[in-house]
């Protein structure tokens, strides 16, 4: 049961970053630019990388993405603990 709470949390998670991001790029125009200048900054690096580091980027690339989602879902869950505390605190 706990188990099952925790990986539906885990999706609960997954979703509404994902939806907050979409949001972010449709309406947040600093948001919007540095995602657009990090994709050049990557395209620029790959193409004076020698072919046998270009995989190496990529799975860079790939450990950083990983990185930053547990950071964002570290992030989200302890917001929704704080918001559970200040709720009990207001009462």
């Amino acid at each position: 049961m706990v188990n099952s709470i925790g990986n539906s949390l885990q999706q609960f998670i997954g979703h509404r970053v994902d939806e907050i991001t979409e949001y972010l790029m449709a309406t947040n125009t600093t948001y919007k630019s540095l995602s657009n200048q990090c994709t050049q900054h990557f395209i620029e690096i790959q193409k004076y990388l020698p072919n046998d580091l270009q995989q190496t980027m990529l799975q860079y690339e790939e450990t950083l993405l990983s990185l930053q989602a547990v950071i964002e879902t570290h992030v989200y869950t302890q917001g929704l603990k704080d918001g559970m505390t200040l709720r009990g605190l207001l009462k």
